[in-house]
């Protein structure tokens, strides 16, 4: 669920959000600063149907969750159209206009920011400039977890060479070196592995071999 805040805020946009899960023209979008990205970078839509941007500033992942569930919820065509603006170009704008009613009084205190100007002005420079903080910041949210991705695959690797399991066969019951001998300063690979990686579903008298393969 969104807490009412969320339809505060995105309420009054409903009809341009419809308008861009409709995948319109990128001409056609160009007073806003999604379009105006998109036709800078030369987008095309993706094979899902939609213009992807993979972008949410410092937004949560409860915060961009709820802007995604209000979508849901509050456009007809949104339910049949997930893959078209989940991820992709409605979304993102949603996004922007959250982060541009969050930081507004951060906004309103820029240099540029038109204080002189129309109210129309105001709200255009404080929408571009929130634009720019999603791109800019984005993975920047405190509750994002950064992975080392070549660590945790070597992890899982370790895993299948070193597991103890019915699922490794003879070639998980500590055979590692026995060909050749023990291992250099008695070397003990097995050693300090974790306590999970032995699965308990393979005995110790089991044999090294398919039984099968004697038949």
């Amino acid at each position: 669920p969104y807490p009412s805040e969320t339809d505060t805020i995105l309420a009054p946009h409903k009809s341009t959000i419809q308008h861009l899960i409709s995948v319109p023209r990128l001409e056609d979008i160009q007073h806003l600063p999604v379009g105006r990205h998109l036709q800078q970078q030369g987008r095309k839509v993706s094979l899902t149907g939609g213009y992807t941007i993979k972008y949410c500033g410092d937004l949560t992942a409860v915060q961009q969750a709820q802007v995604a569930h209000w979508i849901f919820d509050n456009i007809e065509e949104a339910r049949e159209t997930v893959v078209q603006w989940l991820g992709c170009a409605p979304f993102a704008h949603a996004l922007s206009i959250m982060l541009a009613h969050h930081k507004r009084s951060i906004l309103e205190a820029d240099a540029d920011y038109p204080r002189d100007g129309t109210m129309e002005a105001q709200d255009e420079f404080i929408l571009d400039t929130a634009w720019m903080t999603l791109l800019k910041e984005t993975g920047s949210s405190t509750d994002v977890i950064h992975t080392d991705v070549d660590l945790e695959c070597l992890s899982v690797f370790e895993h299948r060479l070193f597991e103890k399991s019915a699922r490794s066969g003879s070639a998980g019951n500590y055979q590692w070196g026995l060909d050749a001998g023990n291992h250099q300063d008695d070397w003990d690979p097995y050693a300090g592995l974790l306590s999970h990686w032995n699965h308990e579903d393979r005995n110790e008298g089991d044999p090294d071999y398919d039984e099968n393969e004697l038949e």
